[in-house]
């Protein structure tokens, strides 16, 4: 029994690690103004968290580019466009996104 625990704990301390290293990495995504490495850092983030098992953090969960892996900023790397009625981001690689989640109302039409 002492080994599942053990492991148990270097799993929290790899995740733990992992975290600090994606918040410094999400840190110098904001920081960078001219945006020429956050494609770059995005992957890292994510290689990172997929490594230590930990799912994609809220800092950068709906906040990329899937296709490119570019840091929304507003006019600068996507623009809202109306779709259907609906508000759609484009990115600049062309990648089309649904703005809001569609809701699980049931019973309404």
């Amino acid at each position: 029994m002492g080994k599942y625990f053990a492991r148990r704990d270097d799993r929290r301390k790899r995740e733990d690690i992992a975290r600090e290293r994606v918040d410094i990495l999400v840190g110098k995504i904001r920081a960078d103004p001219a945006g020429r490495f956050t494609p770059n850092y995005v992957r890292l983030a994510l290689k990172l968290a997929k490594k230590a098992r930990m799912g994609v953090p809220k800092e950068l969960d709906r906040k990329y580019c899937p296709e490119c892996y570019s840091f929304f900023k507003l006019g600068k790397t996507y623009v809202i466009r109306i779709r259907r009625g609906k508000p759609v981001m484009v990115c600049k690689c062309g990648e089309e996104r649904n703005l809001f989640k569609p809701s699980n109302a049931k019973g309404k039409e």
